[in-house]
């Protein structure tokens, strides 16, 4: 199973390396679907603060269905991807967020990748991380590097 993560990088005294965005933390890897559900948790609240303010100006406003639509597939997108955050606070550690389907829609959500919302991770403690593998291209100029590597890999859990 691949489980993808990115970083951001800079250079500092000739070496390429990592770059702790958060000043207050030494977090240097970031996982890419906990990026996703931090955006699409983002649209929802902003979302929903909208909606809230439009409801004070126009007491009868309409949604359009095709952006729920289009809200709607990315949700499915997303939850069909292995549940997990690196080195970063998953956004679920703040905001809850149920998934309701109807048997039509699950065949959608099986994607055949363990961890997400169809596969859940399993909760027995008895897992263990085997090999992992990073892969990193250069410029062709530089010549020192520093890796970075997480720390900390969490599965996140649909209850």
């Amino acid at each position: 199973m691949c489980l993808h993560g990115y970083l951001v990088e800079c250079v500092k005294q000739g070496v390429v390396g990592p770059k702790s965005i958060f000043p207050d933390i030494n977090q240097q890897v970031f996982s890419v679907t906990t990026l996703i559900w931090g955006i699409i948790l983002f649209l929802l609240n902003a979302s929903q603060s909208l909606g809230k303010f439009l409801k004070t100006i126009s007491p009868n406003g309409k949604h359009d269905s095709a952006v729920c639509q289009s809200f709607q597939e990315a949700v499915i997108a997303v939850a069909r991807l292995p549940l997990y955050s690196l080195d970063e606070v998953h956004p679920f550690a703040s905001t809850r967020i149920v998934v309701l389907v109807d048997d039509g829609i699950k065949p959608k959500l099986d994607s055949g990748l363990y961890g997400g919302i169809f596969w859940k991770w399993s909760k027995l403690t008895d897992g263990a991380i085997g090999n992992y593998s990073t892969e990193y291209q250069g410029d062709g100029v530089s010549r020192q590097f520093q890796l970075a590597t997480p720390k900390a890999l969490h599965l996140q859990h649909w209850d």
